[in-house]
């Protein structure tokens, strides 16, 4: 039997092992693998840089619990700190009612919380939490804000908070940033928001799984830019140097998979030219 015929025979559990070992060592020590930026991820970090002072921002937090874990957890803590570190006003809101509790999670990150330390509750920033009523809340938020939502998630009436004073619609708006797990989502905020608000830019953190769907909206330009799941959140740490060992761990372990993966594509189809061609010398 030839080198290549015992190599397709390979059981199946050994190629499992070596794609095991190779995740398995950067989730052990941090490799610090080279890691290129995306085009998309330098967009939405310019369009964030590029707000003005005094700028609103809506941070949309429409995500479940598993997502948030993995993926959009560190797009939205990376979006929360880039911001707090500029001269900008933010509204944190939920149309999940799942999302509207790890606001405050996001707040509780080392970087955050430092950002945030020369920022005050009420003139800067603000906790609208959840919002119901999905698409249909959105368009009601969008038309009327003190009439969807008269207080923040305190208890606090909005005109006890002097940032709320200037916000009446969503034509108050410059930016909407949404991070988000499915539906009510980008798509909706479209609907809703910018088809009333045509000068809203727009970044939207999306699960890998959902990229395809949402990517469109970037080529058509309703969205400016998109966060592509977990590479996507690392990208980013990384341009705003906020990289943790555990960030640069997951980021090596992807690298690690995808180059055994494409290891074992390029041997597949040497194996097979090289069968193919014994095959044929034989005839």
């Amino acid at each position: 039997m030839s080198f290549w015929k015992k190599l397709e025979a390979v059981d199946a559990r050994v190629i499992y092992l070596i794609l095991w070992i190779a995740i398995g060592i950067p989730l052990l020590t941090p490799l610090y693998l080279p890691l290129s930026i995306s085009p998309d991820t330098v967009a939405y970090h310019k369009a964030i840089e590029a707000l003005p002072a005094g700028a609103i921002v809506a941070f949309g937090m429409d995500v479940s619990p598993a997502g948030y874990g993995g993926e959009l957890g560190p797009q939205a803590r990376a979006t929360a700190y880039h911001l707090f570190t500029k001269p900008v006003k933010i509204v944190f809101l939920s149309f999940w009612e799942t999302g509207a509790p790890l606001i405050q999670d996001v707040w509780k990150n080392k970087f955050v919380a430092d950002a945030m330390k020369d920022k005050k509750y009420g003139e800067d920033y603000v906790n609208l939490h959840w919002i119901p009523g999905t698409e249909t809340g959105m368009s009601s938020f969008a038309e009327d804000v003190w009439k969807t939502v008269p207080a923040d998630y305190k208890g606090t009436k909005l005109a006890d908070l002097p940032m709320m004073a200037k916000i009446k619609s969503v034509n108050d708006f410059a930016m909407l940033i949404c991070i988000e797990t499915g539906t009510p989502g980008g798509p909706e905020y479209l609907r809703q928001w910018q088809a009333r608000n045509r000068n809203l830019k727009m970044l939207v953190g999306s699960l890998g799984v959902s990229v395809p769907a949402n990517i469109a909206y970037v080529a058509s330009g309703q969205y400016m830019s998109i966060l592509r799941g977990g590479r996507g959140a690392t990208e980013y740490q990384y341009i705003l140097k906020i990289v943790t060992p555990t960030d640069v761990q997951g980021a090596d372990a992807m690298t690690m998979s995808h180059v055994v993966v494409l290891i074992f594509l390029a041997i597949g189809n040497i194996g097979y030219l090289a069968i193919k061609a014994q095959k044929g010398e034989k005839k």
